[in-house]
């Protein structure tokens, strides 16, 4: 009877033993799923951010083109830059899209090529670890987000 108790003792201690091998492991696991999540979500808001941008910057060229619709078209890369930071402040402040206190987003940063009237647009971003830190992992992501749009100047139903 007493080899039954002492065995029953020894598997008790060797579960207590297990757990605290890896407990360890557990918690860097579900903080880097957290750290990992957020890292997600950046990259989905810099891609609503791209596209965005891309076509506010696309319709600022069409504009021009319509008040210059008697001259020769004409860009405007203040015009469209302008029109694609506006676009960004307004997806990253409306209701439930705004930008939490961990993400970091630039502004846009346009290419205009003047070939096929088209904007390029490149935003970066990062987003600061909440836990994975703490395990030796580093501070911070990174990612960015291109878009392409083209204006519609010049497009008709021959050249499309």
């Amino acid at each position: 009877m007493k080899k039954k108790a002492l065995l029953i003792r020894l598997r008790r201690g060797s579960n207590g033993i297990a757990f605290l091998a890896l407990f360890p492991i557990l918690a860097a696991s579900i903080f880097l799923a957290n750290d990992f999540a957020r890292a997600l979500i950046l990259q989905q808001r810099l891609r609503q951010v791209a596209d965005g941008c891309a076509l506010a910057a696309a319709g600022a060229l069409d504009e021009g083109k319509m008040l210059r619709s008697q001259d020769n078209f004409e860009l405007n890369p203040q015009w469209a830059q302008d029109r694609a930071n506006n676009i960004t402040g307004t997806i990253l402040a409306t209701g439930g899209s705004a930008v939490p206190g961990w993400m970091n987003i630039g502004n846009c940063q346009l290419t205009i090529d003047n070939s096929d009237n088209s904007v390029l647009v490149n935003v970066n971003g990062s987003v600061v670890n909440a836990f994975a830190g703490g395990i030796g992992a580093p501070g911070g992501f990174g990612a960015s987000a291109t878009s392409k749009a083209k204006a519609a100047t010049g497009i008709s139903s021959d050249n499309w």
